[in-house]
């Protein structure tokens, strides 16, 4: 039998059994489980499931599990052997009395079958005269309805001629219709195509006066910069010789000044040569004051060091003492925490025993009122039975037993009566039992709550105790430590004070060696200052003369790139002049050409506007004969459809007819089969009661022996029930002596478990602190070497190239910036750029624009032509296919929609950043170590029994490995950082400046070459806004205009080769030729009117239409949901009929709403 999950709850009859997980596993014994296969007792401390003892030798009584759960085992088995012989000796009785109920319930009904048998026979001796009677009734029917079929059959063969008649005329109208339309449909194309070609015969006109303008205007545009190409090279070619002139005054200048240079130079090293035995003589001074002042300075930090370490030693006195009394309040608040939650225990032991006992007891009153409640159904159950044998007499005047005396039926009212109250009080009965058993069935699951929830919170006071004991012992082991390190650390304190006055009486010494040594460095500077005047004095000149020299080279450099820059810029000048007056002389050759090319557009298109007005009226001619002419065929289709209507009600009328004749001749043959049934029914009947009288004088006899069967069998069961209720007693005792043993274990070996787990986790903290110390510190000191170095070079390289790009950024620019060509290829763009914007934005502004104004021009008016069609004998099924259909759905409360398309682009910007990572002392650090040793020496885990020494020391081990991997890293990581971030900042310094030259030499160049590029970009991107600006305002007007016409051409192109329907009006019609308003039960036809704003007619299939109701009192067959219209012309109105059958439901009533939701798709 498979175990309970955690609080499981296993119901029966017998009893209900809490499954707690891993405090009880044990058996369920229940009428519904008849085999226990195996018991299984589990045990949990601490949240985790304990194995039993293996060595239970040196364990006392109140310790062994084995024990106990041995006792609990054995009683357990006797208690479901008697509880499974109290099931069978109980299954035995139900079985007996089983059999005594069946016996009286034949009885009963053979008693009914006998008294039934005699009034079938009554009833059906009577009812074989009405069957025969009845079908000579129905003989006579059938003759009147097959003279009324012929009459109608008469009139559908006259109704078929004329009906034939009139298909054969409207077939003759139909292809004349169709000739015309095929006519139509050939002028309109003509009429289109003649329209395209205009359209594209004004196009090339305006393309040609398009040109014709811009070449007159870039003819306009060269004159004007060969004019001030003129002017700038006459002045280029005055500033030139001047420039040169100039030039040549500068380098004498520059070679003057450089000669002065040198001689002061001279001069300035012989003054050094003397200076030389002075200098020597201040530096002797400067090295002995500078020892004198660092043996002042570390008498000053030893002095500071000594005062810093009598703070600390005193701060830590202060500490210890603050601590100890934090801790001597903490003792006293877990020792009140850990009494008041003993009583809580306390309290939750006897309200969980209370409980228990009254979910027993709650049990065996559900049990004896499950019993009481069967009894009450089985003694209602005959009664039941006769009462409604006698109100089925009452209610029929036929039954053979039916008094006839009123004051007989009375009596038998009074009986009926006296058997309902009768029953009334059983069912009361009943209902009390029942209601009881709710009660207490809602009382046993609170109840069984309450267990659960106190089960629950024992084992967290339980929990919260352990974790009480734990910290107690913590906070008295760091009291201990504390008081232990209260007298070392005053000790320390003195010892410190001593030391501080030491280092004072040092600094005193070393502060007057250093004032006599600062005294002859006095003297020293002050011989040097007088003899070095005369020496600064020529350096200030030398300055003076540099400073000259750099200015007037700098103008010499400045007017030598100014005159090589107007040297290069007059060629330039020269040649693009020359090629404006070529370009200018070649454009002019062209404009007489595009001038006749012109003329000779404006005549074709004169021509071509006469031929499109002929057409014109042609159409129009044809398209009132085709209105004329459908006018007659939507006439003869009224005639057509009203015959056709007719002889639709007549041949219904005739199946009418036929179906009730034939549902008569079927009644006739019914009636036969009945009358033989009935007859064999009697002779049945009349055989059958000699034996049901013998079976039932049989049963009586049986009865009395049964009925002391049975009772003797239900006291042998309710004896076997009481045994069984004792042994169950019996091993709920041993159960409860069996959790008191392992409560009371658990206790023990947790106890035992805490003590190891405290000694592991202090010892193994010590461990690792001591070795992981080592181990960082020498980590921390080869890693910051390494990184100090690798970020010196970096950072010195880093540096020289910043330098050199910030300088070669700033010259590059200025010369990549000033120049004039890059400024003039921008223009140029820009003036490209311009013109295609401004056609860009007439082509999404305005062609968008034309083709809305197109629309709602189109739209504004109605088509003239009104058509009335039929979907199931229209006459445009034979029109020609139609191509370019468009599938854009149309819902009915919305015109035609054309949705605009736009297409949107995104910039996304990327901002490169530079950031500087941290320190990378601890990037990468993964502390290691070697095999964990774990040390015994301290471990103190004896204990009484040797099950619980052997867990003290498991828990000291565990926890000991698993403090020390706990500890390790984080020691070893705050022991390498410092170590590392000392050691990393020397070696950074003193690695700092050797690549500084190198990554400047690297970075001036690549930033000169860059930046003269990016000052090209500027110059060309303020020539090119500037061209941009121009060249859009030059043809933005031009472009506006030819867009919003051609916007407006293709729009009413494409109304003229598409289907464009819209949905106007829908309608529900009540068919045949019944009158009066619409009734549930109806069959309804749609009528639909619809626009064609499209040139082109539509085909079936062309025009979809979807149905949906929105009423479930309207329906709607799912294969007519979506319907082909049939075909009907281009620019017209249509009225199309019976595009499908729906149906008001027979549930429908006069508030009903009919709702249908209709979507055209084209």
């Amino acid at each position: 039998m498979p175990l309970g999950k955690e609080g499981d709850f296993f119901e029966s009859n017998d009893t209900t059994v809490l499954i707690p997980g891993g405090i009880m596993r044990g058996i369920i014994t229940s009428r519904r489980l008849r085999v226990v296969d195996q018991v299984t007792t589990g045990l949990l401390a601490l949240g985790l499931l304990l194995p039993l003892p293996s060595q239970a030798q040196d364990l006392p009584a109140e310790l062994d599990i084995e024990a106990a759960q041995t006792a609990f085992d054995q009683a357990q088995a006797k208690a479901t052997q008697d509880q499974l012989a109290a099931e069978q000796a109980d299954q035995k009785a139900r079985t007996a009395e089983k059999r005594v109920s069946d016996l009286d319930s034949r009885v009963q009904t053979i008693d009914r079958d006998l008294v039934g048998n005699a009034d079938r026979i009554q009833l059906l001796q009577r009812r074989i005269p009405i069957l025969r009677q009845r079908n000579v009734e129905l003989s006579n029917q059938i003759r009147v309805l097959n003279d009324q079929m012929i009459q109608h059959q008469s009139v559908i063969r006259t109704r078929n001629s004329e009906y034939n008649q009139l298909s054969t005329e409207r077939a003759e109208r139909e292809q004349r219709l169709q000739y015309l339309v095929a006519e139509l449909r050939q002028t309109r194309q003509d009429l289109q195509q003649t329209r395209q070609l205009l359209q594209s015969l004004r196009d090339e006109h305006r393309e040609v006066v398009g040109k014709i303008r811009s070449h007159q205007q870039q003819i306009q545009q060269n004159q004007n910069q060969v004019s001030q190409n003129q002017s700038v090279i006459q002045r280029l070619k005055q500033e030139i010789p001047q420039l040169e002139s100039k030039k040549q005054r500068l380098d004498n200048r520059v070679q003057q000044l450089g000669q002065r240079l040198s001689n002061l130079q001279t001069r300035i090293d012989r003054e050094n040569q003397q200076l030389r035995p002075l200098q020597q003589a201040v530096n002797q001074a400067s090295s002995a004051v500078q020892s004198a002042n660092r043996a002042n300075d570390q008498a000053q930090a030893r002095l500071a060091q000594a005062e810093q370490q009598h703070r600390q030693n005193e701060q830590k006195v202060r500490d210890l003492l603050e601590q100890k009394q934090q801790l001597s309040t903490r003792l006293n608040q877990l020792a009140s925490q850990r009494q008041r939650i003993d009583q809580e225990l306390q309290g939750f032991e006897q309200d969980l025993q209370q409980n228990r006992s009254r979910l027993a007891q709650i049990n065996q009153d559900v049990r004896s009122l499950q019993q009481q409640a069967q009894n009450l159904r089985n003694q209602r159950s005959p009664i039941q039975q006769k009462r409604d044998q006698l109100t089925a007499i009452l209610r029929n005047p036929r039954h053979p037993q039916h008094p006839r005396d009123p004051a007989a039926r009375q009596a038998m009212q009074a009986q009926v009566n006296q058997l309902n109250s009768e029953i009334g009080q059983l069912q009361q009965r009943e209902n009390q039992a029942r209601q009881k058993i709710s009660k207490l069935s809602t009382e046993r699951r609170t109840v069984q709550q309450r267990i659960n929830s106190a089960g629950q919170r024992r084992q967290r006071l339980q929990q919260q105790q352990r974790q009480i004991n734990t910290q107690q012992t913590q906070t008295q082991n760091r009291l201990n430590q504390t008081q232990a390190a209260v007298a070392p650390a005053r000790r320390a304190a003195q010892a410190s004070g001593s030391a501080v006055n030491q280092a004072k009486t040092q600094r005193q010494q070393a502060q007057s060696n250093l004032a006599s040594k600062r005294q002859a460095l006095t003297q020293a500077r002050l011989d040097l200052t007088q003899a070095s005047g005369q020496r600064d004095q020529l350096i200030r000149q030398r300055q003076e003369t540099k400073k000259t020299h750099d200015q007037v080279q700098s103008e010499q450099q400045q007017v030598t790139a100014e005159l090589n820059r107007k040297k290069q810029r007059l060629p330039r000048l020269e040649s693009q002049t020359r090629d404006l007056i070529a370009q200018s002389r070649n454009l002019r050759g062209q404009i007489p050409q595009l001038e006749t090319r012109r003329n000779r557009l404006a005549n074709r298109v004169h021509r071509q506007s006469s031929q499109l007005d002929d057409l014109i009226r042609q159409r129009d001619q044809l398209i009132s004969r085709v209105d004329r002419l459908e006018s007659i065929v939507n006439d003869l289709l009224r005639r057509h459809q009203a015959l056709y209507d007719e002889i639709e009600h007549l041949n219904r009328e005739v199946a009418q007819l036929d179906q009730q004749a034939f549902e008569h001749r079927q009644h006739m043959e019914s009636n036969d089969r009945e009358v033989a049934v009935s007859e064999q029914d009697i002779l049945d009947l009349q055989a059958l009661e000699p034996r049901l009288r013998s079976e039932r004088a049989d049963l009586v006899a049986q009865r009395p022996a049964l009925l002391a069967s049975a009772k003797a069998l239900r006291e042998a069961a309710t004896v076997a029930q009481q045994i069984a209720q004792t042994s169950q007693s019996i091993a709920s005792q041993r159960q409860q002596t069996l959790t008191e043993v392992t409560n009371r274990y658990n206790r023990y070996r947790q106890a035992a478990l805490d003590k190891g787990f405290r000694q592991g986790d202090l010892e193994g903290q010590k461990a690792a602190q001591a070795e992981a110390t080592l181990a960082g510190r020498a980590f921390g000191v080869a890693r910051g070497e390494a990184l100090g170095k690798e970020e010196g070079l970096a950072e010195g390289y880093r540096r020289g190239q910043a330098t050199g790009h910030e300088r070669g950024q700033t010259e590059g620019y200025q010369y990549g910036s000033t120049l004039p060509a890059n400024y003039e290829a921008g223009y140029n763009k820009g003036l490209q750029a311009g013109q295609a914007n401004a056609a860009d934005e007439a082509r999404q502004v305005d062609y968008p624009r034309g083709q809305a104004s197109m629309q709602e021009e189109i739209l504004s008016s109605e088509p003239q032509r009104r058509i009335e069609l039929d979907q199931v004998v229209g006459f445009h099924r034979q029109l020609a296919s139609l191509d370019n259909k468009s599938k854009t759905p149309h819902p009915t409360n919305t015109g035609l929609t054309l949705p605009n398309l736009a297409i949107r682009g995104e910039l996304q910007a990327i901002e490169w950043t530079s950031q500087k990572s941290g320190s990378r002392c601890l990037g990468d650090v993964n502390p290691q170590y070697s095999r964990i040793q774990v040390s015994t020496q301290n471990r103190q885990c004896q204990q009484d029994y040797t099950v619980f020494t052997k867990a003290c020391e498991e828990a000291y081990e565990s926890q000991y490995i698993a403090k020390y991997k706990l500890t390790y890293p984080s020691v070893y990581v705050e022991e390498a950082g410092p170590a590392c971030e000392a050691s990393r900042q020397q070696a950074f310094q003193a690695h700092l400046d050797i690549r500084y030259q190198e990554g400047y030499d690297t970075a001036y160049a690549a930033a000169y070459s860059e930046s003269q590029q990016r000052g090209a970009e500027d110059a060309q991107a303020r020539g090119f806004t500037q061209g941009k600006t121009d060249g859009y305002q030059r043809v933005i007007a031009r472009l506006r205009a030819e867009q919003y016409q051609q916007g407006r051409a293709d729009e009413a192109n494409r109304f003229s080769n598409s289907v464009v329907a819209k949905l106007t009006s829908l309608q529900l019609v009540k068919q045949g030729p019944e009158s009066g308003s619409v009734v549930a039960g109806n069959e309804l036809s749609l009528h639909l009117g619809l626009i064609n704003y499209g040139g082109k007619a539509a085909e079936k299939g062309d025009v979809k239409v979807f149905v949906e109701s929105m009423d479930e009192e309207l329906l709607v067959n799912a294969s007519d949901s979506a319907v082909d219209l049939i075909g009907f012309p281009g620019q017209s109105k249509v009225l199309v009929k019976n595009v499908l059958k729906v149906k008001i439901a027979d549930s429908a009533t006069e508030e009903t709403s009919l709702r249908l939701k209709v979507k055209v798709v084209t």
